[in-house]
Order: C-alpha cells, then sequence, then structure tokens
C-alpha cells in the first residue's frame, strides 16, 4: 500500500471535523495572544491568569490540530479521538454543572453549548464507528511504557481531583481560582492522562510524536501564559513552593514531551523487518 493512499489517510468526514474544531480552537488561543479583544467575548468572566493558562491550553490543542491535519495519517486517528473525547467530555460535563457562570448576553454562549456538546456526540459515534480498524502500533518500548503508565496514571488521579476536589488541588497553583474555573482545567489533565496510558502498551511513531508535540506546546506555553499574566500584575509569589511546584510540573511535561519526539523520530528510523520470500 502506497504511503497517503485513501487507505491510510484520515477519514474525510473527521478531518472536515477536526478543520471546523480548528476554528473554535483559534479563536480561543486568542485568549493567550490578544486577550483584551477576545477575553469580554469569551462566554464566562476570569481572571488574567486564567485567561492566560486557556489560552496556552487552546494554543497547544490548536498545534495538535494543525499537525493531526498536516500529517492526516489514519497512524494518528486513535490517540486524536481519545484526547479529543477526553477533552471535550471533561468539559461538557463541567459545563453542564455550572451553566450559572455563563454569561446568556454573549453569542459565544450558546455557541459553546453547541459546539462541546456536538463534539462529544460526533467523536463518541468515530470512536465506535473506527474502533475495529484503529492501528495500535508496536510495543512500546520498556522505559516508555514505565514512563508513560506512570504519567497517565498521576494526570488521570490529579484530573479528578481536579473535578472532585478543586479548592484543595489547585491551592498551591500560583493565582486564586474560582471552583468552576478550576474545575474546568480538569479536562488538560484527564485527556493527558487517558492518551499516556493508551499509548504505554503500543503506539505507532506518529501517536508518541503527536503526544509529545502535544506535551511539549502545553508545557511551554502555559509557562509563558503564567509569565503574561504576572508583567501585568506582578501577583505572582516566585519564591512560594507551590509556585515552583507548579512550574516543575508543566516544565516536566515539556521535556517529556521533547524526549518523546526525540523517541518517534528513532522509531521512525527503524529498518522495517525484511519479508521472507520462498
Amino acid at each position: 500500500m502506497k504511503h497517503g493512499s485513501p487507505d491510510t489517510r484520515l477519514p474525510a468526514a473527521l478531518r472536515l471535523f477536526l478543520g471546523l474544531a480548528g476554528l473554535i480552537v483559534a479563536f480561543g488561543s486568542g485568549l493567550l495572544l490578544l486577550p483584551t479583544l477576545i477575553e469580554p467575548l469569551w462566554p464566562w468572566t476570569m481572571s488574567s491568569f486564567g485567561a492566560g493558562f486557556l489560552g496556552a491550553v487552546y494554543t497547544a490543542e490548536l498545534i495538535l490540530d494543525i499537525a493531526i491535519l498536516v500529517i492526516n495519517q489514519r497512524a494518528l486517528l486513535r490517540l486524536a479521538l481519545v484526547l479529543s473525547l477526553g477533552f471535550t467530555g471533561s468539559v461538557s460535563l463541567v459545563t453542564l454543572l455550572h451553566t450559572e457562570m455563563f454569561n446568556p448576553a454573549r453569542p459565544t454562549t450558546p455557541l459553546w453549548y453547541v459546539a462541546y456538546g456536538g463534539s462529544v456526540i460526533i467523536l463518541i459515534y468515530a470512536l465506535i464507528r473506527e474502533r475495529a480498524s484503529l492501528p495500535t502500533g508496536v510495543g512500546t518500548a520498556p522505559v516508555w511504557r514505565i514512563y508513560l503508565g506512570i504519567q497517565g496514571t498521576l494526570l488521570l488521579v490529579y484530573g479528578l481531583a481536579v473535578l472532585l476536589i478543586p479548592g484543595t488541588a489547585t491551592a498551591f497553583w500560583p493565582w486564586k481560582m474560582e471552583i468552576f474555573a478550576a474545575q474546568m482545567y480538569c479536562a488538560i489533565f484527564i485527556s493527558g492522562g487517558i492518551g499516556s496510558l493508551v499509548l504505554a502498551g503500543r503506539a505507532t511513531a506518529l501517536e508518541l510524536r503527536l503526544l509529545g508535540l502535544t506535551q511539549l506546546s502545553l508545557g511551554v506555553l502555559v509557562l509563558i501564559g503564567l509569565l503574561i499574566a504576572d508583567a501585568a500584575s506582578h501577583w505572582v509569589v516566585w519564591s512560594a513552593p507551590g509556585t515552583w511546584l507548579y512550574v516543575a510540573i508543566f516544565g516536566l511535561l515539556a521535556t517529556s514531551g521533547g524526549l518523546l519526539l526525540r523517541q518517534s523520530y528513532q522509531i521512525g528510523r527503524q529498518p522495517r523487518p525484511a519479508v521472507a520470500h520462498s
């Protein structure tokens, strides 16, 4: 089968969905790049630190969407569906729990309900429809199997803690936030945890590359967002242990993402075993 043939590319319907989702994600990335323009349009009110964090998340997600569309290979399908469903499902749940936080006067509020509710339905349908043909790759290298298993477990447990006990789970973060905002952030950790656990057993080189790119971009952009927000307010206590724990978490996420990228390229360069001919 030739590389790039219809059987190896992503389904056209999924590419269309990712393209439309990319428009929403691009709007969200404006919270990091153009906060004064986007914040008044956002469905709920947030602090400058919350805008920086959420903007970093959406910018990383935009990079993820672009990478999936550019690579356009079925080898990415499993991870793309799992990450997207984990994120949109968590956000949709928190949305249902806190409808009172959404400003009905802003036109983006009904669009938010439609976009996230519809995305969950579409992603569940796609996962069920494609489950039998999802590429699973080869066994993950032992060191990465252990690391991804640990990372996935920690991210998932922490994400659930942020959802269930948000005040306690985010008490060390460099800024104070409302319960709603904290719970909304659980989506990043839950989706990352599920994605890591899925790849801990078997993964394609492209899946490892995609997860590595996601972690690297998210870790770097979150720290940039913190610096941008603090430059305007000077609220961050940089000597506080909690601040350094926050920086360490996202710094480790970025570092491991870079190492995953390196590992994925090493796998991609490995020669395929020769086919014996009788």
